[in-house]
């Protein structure tokens, strides 16, 4: 293989790189959005519940609300930061093969 072939074939590397970098964060984001809803919609439907059983359970009810909104944040947290890792990886390893067949050149 000539350094033209190998030049090309890892900037095309480095593109599907960026591309499956640009893919992961955005799937992450959609993961995490998804996790905050339920959460939300769990907690809305716990405290209808309460609301419907009276203050001490209310009060019960509260804190699985609470506890559940930790926990969807929890999530939303570690898999954007799953995906930030995942992206600056994809990042790296794309900068270090444009940097590669920089040098070929």
């Amino acid at each position: 293989m000539d350094t033209k072939k190998i030049d090309s074939k890892i900037e095309e590397a480095a593109a599907k790189a960026k591309d499956v970098a640009s893919t992961a964060t955005a799937k992450a984001a959609e993961v995490a959005s998804k996790a905050t809803h339920a959460a939300a919609d769990a907690a809305g439907k716990v405290e209808k519940m309460a609301k419907e059983g009276g203050q001490r359970f209310q009060k019960a009810v509260e804190s699985v609300s609470h506890a559940l909104e930790g926990v969807a944040a929890k999530a939303a947290s570690a898999v954007q930061e799953t995906a930030q890792k995942v992206a600056n990886g994809a990042k790296s390893t794309a900068a270090k093969a444009s940097e590669e067949a920089s040098k070929r050149e």
